[in-house]
C-alpha cells in the first residue's frame, strides 16, 4: 500500500477510521492531494467524488444524517473551502458530526498574493464544536505527539454528547504528490462521557408535573425511535396531557396530534388560555409551526423544560425554567416512573376535539379544490411507497407536508437544522447512497435549481426519485404576511425563472416526467417509483390559484364557513 508522504494526511485518515470514520466525499483539487491519497490508501473508507464543494458538502450531511457517524468531505484550499459553510451551519443545528477537512497553503504563503489562498484557521468558528489548525512541520516526537492530539480532540468533540461538526484545517508546503510505503504509528486517545442527573432532580421535575393541570409536550425533529414513541404513548394516557409532533419527529402514537398547523388554526381568540400548558415539556430538534411558537410565546406563567440540551439554553418558546442534558428516552426512562396521571383534567380533551373538527373541515376543503399545489400534496402522500424514505425540501415544501397525517408509514428527513433550500437534493442524494432504501425528494423549483449541481455526480443514486413541485418561483412570498400585500413588490421577492427543467434534467442524464394536471400527475406517479434509475417528476401549478387556496383553507378552519369565498 501507498500512502501520501505527509504525515498530517496519513495520521489524519487512521484516527478518523478508529472514530468510525467510513465515507469520505472529496472535491478534486491539487492542495488537497496529500489528502485524497491517503483516503484512497485506506481500504476501510469509501471515497466519493463531487465536484462542486458546497453539493459534497451537503452530500456528506446527507450520509451522516442516515448513518448518524463521522463523515469527511475534504477540499482544496481558499474559497472552495467557504462553500462548506451552509452545510456545516446545517449541521451544527442538526447536531450531524460533519467533518471539514479543509486543505490549505503553509503559513508563509498567507497573504502574500499566491493562488487559492485566504485566512482557513477558524472560517466557520460559529458552525463548528471544534475547529483545529493542524501544524505543517514534524521534526521530533512532539510535534507528532501534537498532531495526533490535535486531530482526536476534533473527533471526540465532535461526536461528544450532542454531536455536531469539526474542522480540521491542514496546511501542506510543496511538492504534494510525494508517496511513501509506510505510515508512522498513530495515538488514539479514547472519550467516554457519563451524563446523567441525581435521583433527586428527578423526584423535584415530578412533583411538579404531578400537580400541573395541563402540560403539553412538543416533538421537534428527531431520527426513528420505537423505544420514544412507546414511552410517549404511556406518557399520554394521562389526560392532562398533550403530545404534539410534527411528520419530522418520525414519532406516532394513538393519542399524538400532527398537524399542529391545522389544530391551532382553528383555535379563537377567547379560546386561548384554555389550550396554554401549565409545563411545557420539549426535545429534539427545530420546530416548523410558526403558529405554536407565536401562540406560546404569548402566553403567560409557562414552565418550560428542553430535554436533550447540551448545556446551552435553547428557548424557542421563551419561557425555559429547565435545561435538561439527557436523552429524551432516557430522561423519560426515569422519568415515568414517578408520575401520577391526572383523571379529573379535560386538557387533552379540549386538544383532541379541536382536531376532530379540523379534520373534518380538512377534508372537506380538499375535496373542492382545484388543481393546485396543496391538491398535488395530498396526492404525492398519498402514493409514497409505505416504509420509504421522504426528504423535505424546504419552504412551502416541509410546511404543506405538515398539513397531513401520514397516508402510509413513511420516514421523514429534512435540512430543518437552519432550513436553507441550498442544499436538499445534493442532501438527499447523499441519504439515498447510503441507506439503499427508496428515497423520495419533494422540493420547489427554486431549491431544485440552486442546488442543480447536485445532479453533477456520478454515483447519482437509481433509488433516489425526485419530485418537484415548479409553481413559477418563490411561491411562499404570495402566501406569507408582508410581501402578499403589494402585488408590485411581489418582484422582488418571487424568483421567476426561464429555466426548462427537463432541458436541465436531461443535460445530466436523467429521466424527467411533467405533469400540469391531476391526471396527468396519477398518470405519471403510475410506476415512477419501480424505475430501475433516477427521476425527475416536473409538477407546474397555478401560482395565483395556489395562495388562494391555501389562505382559504386556513380561514376555513378557523370559521367553517366557505360561501363567501372562491376555491
Amino acid at each position: 500500500m501507498m500512502w501520501s508522504d505527509k504525515p498530517s494526511s496519513n495520521h489524519l485518515v487512521q484516527i478518523a477510521f478508529s472514530k468510525g470514520l467510513r465515507y469520505a466525499v472529496i472535491s478534486p483539487g491539487s492542495r488537497n492531494a496529500p489528502l485524497i491519497k491517503a483516503f484512497a490508501s485506506h481500504p476501510g473508507i469509501r471515497i466519493i467524488s463531487i465536484a462542486d464543494e458546497r453539493c459534497a458538502a451537503f452530500y456528506a450531511l446527507g450520509i451522516a444524517q442516515q448513518t448518524l457517524s463521522p463523515v469527511a468531505a475534504v477540499s482544496t484550499s481558499g474559497t472552495a473551502a467557504l462553500n462548506f459553510a451552509p452545510a456545516l451551519a446545517e449541521a451544527f443545528y442538526q447536531k450531524l458530526p460533519l467533518i471539514a477537512v479543509t486543505a490549505d497553503r503553509p503559513p508563509e504563503w498567507v497573504d502574500q498574493g499566491d493562488g487559492q489562498t485566504i485566512v482557513q484557521p477558524g472560517i466557520f468558528s460559529n458552525y463548528v464544536k471544534k475547529s483545529v489548525h493542524l501544524p505543517v512541520h514534524f521534526a521530533d516526537r512532539e510535534d507528532y505527539w501534537f498532531l495526533d492530539r490535535l486531530i482526536n480532540d476534533a473527533f471526540n468533540t465532535s461526536l461528544r454528547d450532542n454531536p455536531g461538526p469539526s474542522h480540521i484545517n491542514i496546511p501542506f508546503r510543496e511538492p504534494l504528490y510525494g508517496q511513501s510505503e509506510h505510515t508512522e504509528e498513530v495515538k488514539i486517545i479514547h472519550d467516554h462521557q457519563a451524563t446523567g442527573m441525581h435521583h433527586n432532580e428527578f423526584n423535584h421535575l415530578a412533583e411538579q408535573w404531578n400537580r400541573a393541570e395541563r402540560k403539553l409536550v412538543i416533538a421537534g425533529l428527531l431520527h426513528p425511535n420505537e423505544e420514544l414513541s412507546n414511552q410517549l404513548d404511556l406518557l399520554a394516557q394521562d389526560e392532562s396531557v398533550v403530545i404534539l409532533c410534527e411528520t419530522s419527529s418520525n414519532l406516532s402514537g394513538k393519542n399524538f396530534l400532527s398537524s399542529i398547523d391545522r389544530v391551532i388554526a382553528s383555535i379563537r381568540e377567547d379560546e386561548k388560555l384554555d389550550f396554554h400548558p401549565d409545563i411545557l415539556l420539549t426535545f429534539g430538534h427545530s420546530v416548523i409551526s410558526k403558529r405554536i411558537k407565536s401562540m406560546l410565546r404569548e402566553a403567560q406563567g409557562i414552565r418550560h423544560w428542553h430535554v436533550g440540551g447540551d448545556h446551552a439554553i435553547y428557548d424557542t418558546f421563551q419561557h425555559q425554567t429547565e435545561n435538561v442534558g439527557l436523552e429524551a428516552s432516557m430522561f423519560l426512562h426515569h422519568f415515568l416512573p414517578l408520575l401520577k396521571p391526572l383523571s379529573e383534567s379535560n386538557y387533552r380533551l379540549q386538544w383532541h376535539s379541536k382536531e376532530e373538527v379540523t379534520l373534518q373541515r380538512h377534508q372537506s376543503y380538499l375535496r373542492d379544490i382545484p388543481f393546485c399545489d396543496f391538491k398535488v400534496f395530498e396526492i404525492l402522500l398519498q402514493h409514497l411507497p409505505s416504509g420509504s424514505q421522504l426528504q423535505m425540501g424546504n419552504s412551502t415544501v416541509v410546511r404543506y407536508i405538515q398539513l397531513f397525517k401520514p397516508f402510509v408509514p413513511v420516514i421523514y428527513f429534512g435540512n430543518r437544522g437552519v432550513s436553507g433550500i441550498d442544499g436538499c437534493t445534493s442532501t438527499a442524494a447523499g441519504a439515498a447512497m447510503v441507506s439503499g432504501e427508496v428515497t423520495t425528494l419533494i422540493t420547489g423549483d427554486i431549491g431544485f435549481l440552486y442546488d442543480s449541481n447536485a445532479l453533477w455526480n456520478n454515483e447519482f443514486p437509481a433509488n433516489l426519485k425526485i419530485i418537484v413541485i415548479n409553481n413559477g418561483g418563490g411561491g411562499i412570498f404570495r402566501i406569507i404576511p408582508g410581501p402578499d400585500s403589494e402585488e408590485e413588490q411581489l418582484s422582488y421577492f418571487e424568483t421567476p425563472h426561464q429555466v426548462k427543467i427537463a432541458e436541465l434534467v436531461s443535460s445530466f442524464g436523467l429521466k424527467h416526467r411533467i405533469a400540469q394536471n391531476e391526471e396527468e400527475l396519477l398518470t405519471s406517479l403510475s410506476g415512477f417509483w419501480d424505475q430501475p434509475e433516477a427521476c425527475v417528476l416536473e409538477v407546474i401549478t397555478p401560482k395565483e390559484t395556489n395562495s388562494r387556496v391555501l389562505k382559504n383553507y386556513f380561514d376555513y378552519l378557523r370559521t367553517g364557513d366557505k360561501s363567501h369565498f372562491s376555491i
